[in-house]
């Protein structure tokens, strides 16, 4: 498996449900209002940990906040082509 490096980020906010949790990865969605998110950012995360050999895992619940944990190879090589 290889060394991997982690980071953790964890917050007391409202959680998230089983229906919003399927969802956090795909662009564009949100759960905000109109004009207060464009729904992009874990997308974006997801793509470049993914890209890096990594993973991000999610665990949250309803009322009572969210803990990612995302994980990247140490040493190893992206899976996109170079530019």
């Amino acid at each position: 498996m290889g060394e991997y490096v982690s980071i953790e980020v964890r917050d007391t906010g409202c959680g998230m449900s089983r229906e919003v949790m399927t969802r956090i990865f795909d662009p564009f969605f949100s759960t905000k209002t109109i004009n207060k998110g464009t729904g992009l950012g874990l997308a974006v995360v997801h793509g470049i940990v993914e890209d890096h050999g990594g993973t991000i895992q999610v665990e949250s619940e309803s009322g009572r906040g969210t803990v990612c944990f995302g994980f990247c190879c140490r040493q190893c090589q992206t899976r996109s082509q170079p530019r």
